[in-house]
């Protein structure tokens, strides 16, 4: 990656006394009422400037670093060590912060190796052309809600033709 990383020092991300900055890393979390507690970073989709201060995007940081796994953004891209990581993923408000971006960056993946398989697919690759038409760009979970989803409109459908055919009986 470029030169501007680790985006932030190790005592960018402490209190006083040492402790970590959970929801005060972030501009629009900040506690006003303290200088020891300046926020690092924004939880908006794209970085901002405040009062001439640039804050990264978290988000924004996230998905550029595409690092499922985590531990080199965390690592090498914040400069943030792991603990404080998953102490940060126990807060409730950056928990979903950090889920949003998860979901996004699987999506952005998903999208990626959808392209890849179709281009592989276009050039006559059968295993590609099977994968695309089982919807394997999809996770396991989302095609067992899908087929859940399917089975249940079906019996939908079923009960009320049977109701139906009932009332006519009758």
């Amino acid at each position: 990656m470029e030169d501007k990383y680790p985006l932030f020092k190790p005592e960018d991300f402490t209190l006083y006394k040492g402790r970590y900055k959970t929801i005060a890393m972030f501009w629009e979390l900040r506690n006003n009422s303290s200088e020891d507690c300046k926020p690092i970073m924004t939880n908006k989709d794209r970085a901002i400037e405040r009062d001439g201060v640039h804050y990264p995007s978290l988000k924004q940081e996230y998905l550029a670093w595409e690092d499922p796994t985590e531990y080199d953004f965390v690592t090498n891209c914040l400069g943030m060590d792991w603990k404080h990581w998953k102490r940060l993923e126990r807060n409730s408000i950056v928990m979903e912060l950090i889920n949003d971006c998860r979901e996004e960056l699987a999506l952005k993946l998903q999208s990626r190796g959808f392209k890849v398989q179709k281009e592989l697919s276009d050039n006559g690759s059968y295993q590609a052309s099977k994968l695309l038409l089982e919807k394997g760009w999809k996770s396991k979970d989302s095609l067992k809600k899908e087929d859940k989803q399917t089975r249940k409109e079906a019996g939908s459908v079923e009960d009320k033709t049977f109701s139906a055919f009932l009332q006519r009986v009758k």
